[in-house]
């Protein structure tokens, strides 16, 4: 759907605009459109909360943030519970990754072989990345990019930290209570 992205244009312009009323419109219109680009309805949402918190309305603003966290979750990696890699809201990952070599590379791609049945391939560029910037290559074809931490990394290395069980599920959750969009 070439249209989702600009959609997403749309109801950031209106926000830029003032026009809180738009965003609100602009929002449910692509929503009831159908789209399968979660991608961008989830940016879109994120504003339409921004708006609500904009006129004041706190409490539509955190419920509009806590729907996205309940129905836009990453897919999590596909096994017998759950084949069709449904979103789990005990599955959100912020990825603190790493620059590998070819032999981890290929020691990832058996994985995702594994994993994927072979459907999802390290080309030679996403190899390049991942050698030269890094990253997380495990998850690709089966996660969803939510979005980006671009400060407050102490704080993700705390959450890094915290006790987990045999899952590697943290002991206590860990709550996301704000989030903002940054326009680059």
């Amino acid at each position: 759907e070439i249209g989702a992205e600009s959609a997403y244009t749309l109801v950031l312009d209106a926000y830029d605009r003032g026009d809180l009323s738009a965003v609100e419109e602009r929002v449910y219109a692509f929503s009831d459109a159908g789209t399968s680009q979660v991608y961008w309805l989830a940016k879109s949402f994120i504003v339409l909360g921004d708006a609500f918190a904009g006129r004041g309305d706190v409490e539509q603003a955190e419920a509009t943030y806590n729907s996205i966290l309940d129905g836009y979750e990453p897919a999590r990696e596909g096994d017998d519970v759950n084949p069709e890699q449904r979103s789990s809201a005990m599955q959100f990952y912020i990825v603190w990754g790493r620059v590998f070599d070819e032999d981890g590379l290929d020691q990832v791609q058996e994985r995702l072989d594994q994993r994927t049945g072979g459907t999802v391939k390290l080309t030679p560029e996403m190899r390049e990345v991942y050698k030269t910037t890094g990253g997380t290559p495990h998850l690709d074809g089966q996660y969803t990019v939510f979005g980006e931490v671009v400060s407050g990394l102490d704080v993700v290395d705390a959450i890094q930290q915290v006790a987990t069980d045999e899952n590697d599920r943290p002991l206590d959750d860990v709550r996301i209570l704000r989030a903002y969009l940054i326009s680059k």
